[in-house]
């Protein structure tokens, strides 16, 4: 009479002809008078009582939902799950990824000594993080004194792009891109053009040079340098931009460009702020105070190799003197055409023998004296009349 072997949940696992050995599972099920049951009978508890240990190749081939299996390559206890064995509890521990897995499993590499989790279709690495990872794992390096720093170092795939440390210190061993790394975030030299991208709220540098000793454009402040503008429209002052600074070729040009306006050179007499030179922008005119008073141009007289002019005042075609002083001329007086004096008073001195040398009628002109009321007093005529 056959056997009807049921599972726990009821239903038929297989049926057992009388005088056979059913071998549906991985344990051997003898029939009615099957002969050397007794052998068969006890190694099926040997296996039970060792949960079928062997190797991960040599798992049980013939698994049913539920049955244990001690994987002995991972020494771990697995239980089949209708599907794969899986751990039971614990990490599955291997050298390379397992080819199994369930939803949050976790597989712990020998190689790498780090932690995956199972998604479902893949493992995924939990960390640590390492220099063939790309993200941020900590480290110890030992510095060139023999003390061990601590580091977080910024990888993107194999490339080591910064590093993250509390202290400065030159690493004992050679590391490519940080020769010293600074306290703070260090990027790498060995990667062209690494930099930080964005927006920073301040700066302690700009091009290596100390953010104080840039010229501010939104407040006073002082160079201790050349300060030079390239550039021909060179210079603008003033808040309504009046005063320009330009060059045109070999020429420069300094202009007032409100309407009449003045431009004022001043200078420090004695503690006291005194203008010097005055350009009058209603007359086109320059003033210098105290010393030459210019209104109009001056086509004529000519003056030729002065040197010193005291107090005079220059108007059109003519030069008087604006108090009781002299109008001294003190290297010569060069006249082109005739010297009229109107109105002389005083005596006019040479320092020659005569009033009148031999020398300053050597040419043809003619020189008239008049008394004061107007009248011709003597005529004096020079060589050739």
């Amino acid at each position: 009479m056959a056997y009807t072997i049921n599972k726990t949940d009821g239903d038929v696992l297989t049926t057992i002809t009388d005088g056979t050995l059913d071998e549906t599972t991985n344990i051997g099920l003898p029939g009615k008078a099957y002969t050397g049951y007794g052998e068969v009978l006890n190694e099926d508890l040997v296996k039970l009582l060792e949960n079928f240990a062997n190797s991960t190749t040599n798992a049980p081939d013939k698994p049913i939902t539920g049955q244990l299996f001690y994987d002995t390559t991972l020494d771990q206890m697995q239980v089949y799950d209708g599907t794969q064995f899986k751990a039971t509890a614990g990490t599955i521990v291997s050298a390379t990824a397992p080819s199994y897995g369930s939803l949050g499993d976790l597989w712990y590499s020998t190689n790498t000594s780090q932690i995956y989790a199972y998604t479902g279709s893949v493992w995924t690495l939990i960390g640590p993080l390492n220099a063939t990872s790309t993200g941020a794992y900590a480290e110890q390096i030992t510095d060139n004194l023999g003390g061990l720093q601590n580091v977080i170092k910024l990888n993107s795939g194999n490339n080591l792009v910064g590093m993250i440390s509390g202290n400065e210190f030159t690493p004992q061993t050679y590391i490519s891109g940080f020769e010293t790394v600074k306290k703070g975030v260090t990027l790498t030299t060995a990667i062209s053009d690494t930099k930080f991208q964005g927006t920073a709220t301040n700066s302690d540098q700009l091009g290596g040079v100390a953010a104080t000793n840039y010229l501010l454009s939104s407040g006073d402040d002082t160079t201790s340098g050349t300060l030079r503008v390239a550039n021909d429209a060179s210079l603008i002052l003033g808040a309504d931009s009046d005063i320009v600074f330009s060059q045109q070729d070999s020429d420069f040009t300094i202009r007032n460009a409100t309407s009449n306006g003045d431009i004022i050179i001043r200078v420090n007499d004695g503690g006291i702020t005194t203008t010097a030179l005055t350009i009058d922008g209603e007359t086109a005119g320059v003033i210098v105070p105290n010393i030459l008073t210019v209104n109009t141009s001056v086509s004529s007289p000519e003056l030729s190799g002065t040197t010193s002019v005291t107090s005079p005042l220059i108007k059109t075609n003519q030069i008087e003197s604006d108090d009781s002083t002299e109008v001294v001329i003190n290297d010569g007086l060069v006249v082109n055409g005739n010297v009229t004096a109107d109105n002389l008073i005083g005596n006019i001195t040479t320092t020659s023998t005569s009033v009148v040398s031999s020398t300053m009628l050597t040419s043809a002109v003619t020189l008239v004296i008049y008394d004061s009321s107007g009248s011709a007093v003597k005529t004096l005529y020079g060589a050739g009349e």
